[in-house]
């Protein structure tokens, strides 16, 4: 897979205790619009997607996570790789006892076969008072540019709004305006 961008301050040295944790993310769409994640707490749009469990490929943790966060299943044959965001994070909260966070997002697109399904976020999902929605491209990136965050994790942020603006780019490039 492609790697999109990398997100490192590289502000580390390599003695300390480091967590790494593969990720698959959904750019999943429905009729134009994106299956995203809203948090009230954060105001702020991300892609549905989270951590492999052992044994899991990463069609399944796509469809796993796409129903537990954004109450879709996911049209398996419409399911292409995106790319990669390579991400290197100190302090990352929910992994406080690690000094260091490295992640591969594996973003892949997808139809959305059903939508409005009950959702089931974990615990420390719940803090960000989320909310399973539909919303076009431009207005995920527009919210996510220009509102506080209220003490997000700016990483995550910059991730979800440059890949949505890739996707934007990459969509005009072929077919010469939005044809998602």
């Amino acid at each position: 897979m492609r790697t999109l961008f990398i997100l490192d301050r590289k502000d580390y040295t390599s003695d300390e205790k480091v967590l790494v944790r593969p990720s698959v993310r959904g750019i999943i769409m429905k009729d134009g619009m994106l299956c995203a994640v809203y948090s009230h707490r954060y105001d702020c749009y991300k892609h549905p997607g989270g951590g492999m469990e052992p044994g899991e490929t990463h069609l399944q943790t796509l469809c796993r996570e796409a129903r537990e966060e954004a109450g879709v299943v996911v049209r398996a044959a419409s399911v292409h790789p995106f790319g990669n965001v390579h991400r290197v994070s100190r302090g990352v909260d929910e992994y406080a006892e690690y000094d260091l966070f490295i992640q591969d997002n594996y973003y892949y697109l997808a139809e959305a076969e059903v939508t409005g399904l009950p959702v089931q976020y974990d615990t420390y999902e719940l803090e960000e008072e989320p909310e399973a929605v539909l919303v076009s491209p431009e207005e995920f990136i527009r919210v996510n540019r220009t509102h506080d965050h209220h003490g997000a994790d700016p990483a995550m942020i910059e991730r979800e709004t440059h890949v949505t603006e890739l996707l934007l780019q990459e969509n005009d490039a072929v077919y010469g305006n939005n044809q998602l």
